[in-house]
Order: C-alpha cells, then structure tokens, then sequence
C-alpha cells in the first residue's frame, strides 16, 4: 500500500485535476457494471490500462503485480462455477462446458470494474480525494474518520515492518516453532506499538489545533469543454459497443 501511496503522488497524471480523474474513472467503472458485453468490458480494461501504464507511467511490472491480487480471488470463483461434481453413483468431478461462458463473463466485467478502481488510486493522491469529499459538503464526521484511519494504516505497516525485520535479524523464524513463538510476539508488540504511535499521533494533533475536524482550503469545481467532450466521447463508445451483440 505505501508504493500505491508513492506513485499517487509521483505519476505523469498526479497534477491533472482530480475531478478529471474520479469522474472518468467512476463512469467507466459505472458503464463496466452496467454493460453486458464482452467487447466492452475488453474496452474498458485496454483503456484504463492505457491510462494508468502508458499515461500515468505507472510500472508495467507493478501493475501486473496488483492484478495478481484479484487474479487469485477471481480463480477460486471461477473453479466454483465451473467444477461439477457427482456423488452418485460415483464419485467425479469435471468440468462444466455450459458454465464457461459465464466465467469468462465474470472474468471480464471483474477486470474491467478493478482497472477502473486503480486507474483512480493510481493516479489520485488521498489528499485530493478528501478535498473532493469536502468541496461536496460530506460529513466532517466521515471525512475525518476516513483521513485518521487512512494515517493509521500507515502507522500499523511502519510498526509491522520494524518489527519483523527486528525479529529477522535475530533469526526468530528459523524453525516451526521460533515461527509461531515469534508470530505471537510481533503480532503483541504490533499491538502495543500502533497503539503507541496512534496516541503520539493525536497529541501532535492536538499541538496543531485539532479540534475533532479537518479544514480545507476551499477551491473552484468547474467542467471545462475538454473534460465534457471526453466524457461524451467515452460514453457513445461503450453504448455503441453495448449495442453491437457480442
């Protein structure tokens, strides 16, 4: 998550207007979820690919490295729609060739819905995505438990990560039963620790003048004739590919 967080900030796309981005992402993600063509979740995904990689200069290796993750739940799912098995009057299991279809359709609409998400992540600081959320008049109360808990991520995995290569060093892992003796302990000292730096991290507040709310300079929301042409021109494209059975 922290390389996620570093390329937000330093990609070719980062100083583009973030509503840009959001609104493009978000109505390519809605369109994904709302075809049911395979051409146009194919479209969707080469385009947002396009973006992210070639665009955002986004690492090609890193990218495939983050869809491996929705790879391995989207295996499981296909296997069970897929895999039949029979009790009676033996035991098989096999393949169902009438189910392909739908897993392949699966596939496709889960990959074009996530190239969406992280065409957004990607290229989309958090700070941006909060100061959207404000210039929308949110909840204060939503936007600050979105920006503490996205800083308590970041504080978990700093503990975490000092903790294990602590325990690394003193070769706590060698054996079986190093490896469940020094689970339990990083994971109590994980504990102590966030909790800690948590505490540390709210008194630092405090100093700043926290008082249970996040100010943001107001800023000018407006769509420029650029941005309407775009989004005109990717929504005829996904209808008429909607509309072309395949």
């Amino acid at each position: 998550m922290i390389y996620i967080d570093k390329y937000a900030y330093i990609s070719a796309l980062s100083e583009v207007r973030p509503e840009r981005k959001l609104i493009l992402g978000l109505l390519s993600l809605f369109l994904c979820i709302l075809s049911s063509r395979l051409l146009a979740f194919a479209t969707i995904f080469l385009f947002m690919v396009y973006l992210t990689v070639g665009k955002a200069k986004i690492p090609g290796k890193y990218y495939l490295k983050l869809m491996s993750l929705p790879f391995t739940f989207l295996f499981f799912s296909v296997l069970g729609i897929v895999l039949e098995v029979r009790i009676n009057p033996n035991f098989q299991i096999g393949f169902s060739a009438d189910a392909l279809p739908t897993a392949i359709y699966l596939v496709a609409k889960a990959l074009g819905a996530v190239s969406c998400l992280y065409f957004i992540i990607l290229t989309t600081p958090i700070r941006d995505v909060i100061g959207i959320l404000n210039d929308l008049h949110c909840p204060k109360i939503l936007i600050s438990i979105t920006t503490l808990i996205y800083r308590s991520i970041f504080l978990l995995m700093e503990v975490a990560t000092i903790k294990l290569k602590s325990m690394q060093c003193r070769q706590g892992f060698q054996s079986s039963k190093r490896f469940f003796k020094s689970s339990g302990m990083l994971w109590g000292s994980v504990f102590v620790g966030s909790l800690r730096k948590s505490e540390w991290m709210y008194q630092a507040m405090l100093v700043r003048g926290y008082d249970g709310s996040f100010r943001f300079l107001p800023r000018d929301i407006y769509l420029e004739k650029k941005d309407a042409v775009i989004y005109f021109i990717l929504i005829a494209c996904i209808v008429t590919i909607h509309a072309i059975p395949f």
